[in-house]
């Protein structure tokens, strides 16, 4: 089973404490599929959220399943992918949001404006910042200020994260660009990722790192 492009591309995140961290839209971790479908199930009728079915994916460590979120919200952008991922015992253990901005460096059309994605994933980067800076105060670590709003080569990944020194969960907020050459057109594509993360991913990610040989 083929994993979903973005977090592929993006997700390369691993890495570092703020106030208690808990999943979002009342969620719990360790929850199993069918209580995070029943919990989400319980949201106001506009913000309901529908869980696929959870299948193992390449990008995801060994004996873990993630499902897909439909009709995920968030300061009103929709996301382009969202899952949910559960741990080899079948407990939750990560949720996982994309969002995606088509970019065009250049335009010879006079009523569209150049670089238009990148602004807007700054934009919205930057209020989901200041959303999680207000809830979780000051991160625990992030990118060097010179390079707030300014191009992002292709593969970077600007990241900020908040660490629960207690417990291990994490959230990460990163903004990164993929450029892509595809059926001789270029896809130029400006993404931010919000992930919250409990220990078991963050782990699991790092053990299957620490597998590899090639490094």
């Amino acid at each position: 089973m083929k994993s979903l492009k973005y977090f592929v591309f993006a997700l390369a995140l691993l890495a570092t404490g703020a106030t208690a961290i808990d999943p979002p839209k009342g969620l719990r971790w360790g929850q199993t599929h069918e209580e995070v479908m029943a919990t989400l199930n319980e949201l106001p009728k506009d913000e309901r959220i529908e869980v696929k079915e959870s299948k193992e994916l390449e990008d995801l460590p060994e004996g873990f399943k993630a499902a897909e979120l439909k009709n995920v919200k968030l300061f009103g952008k929709k996301t382009k992918e969202a899952r949910v991922v559960f741990d080899s015992t079948g407990g939750l253990c990560a949720v996982q949001y994309a969002f995606v901005w088509e970019n065009k460096e250049k335009t010879d059309n006079m009523f569209e404006s150049a670089n238009k994605g990148r602004e807007k994933s700054w934009e919205y980067h930057d209020e989901l910042l200041q959303a999680l800076q207000t809830k979780y105060e000051r991160p625990s670590a992030t990118f060097p200020a010179e390079l707030q709003g300014r191009d992002v080569s292709s593969g970077t990944k600007l990241k900020t994260e908040w660490v629960d020194s207690l417990t291990g969960d994490k959230i990460i907020l990163a903004i990164t660009r993929q450029k892509r050459n595809v059926a001789l057109a270029w896809i130029d594509n400006y993404i931010v990722v919000l992930l919250y993360h409990s220990p078991n991913y963050t782990e699991a990610k790092k053990d299957e790192i620490r597998g590899k040989d090639d490094i």
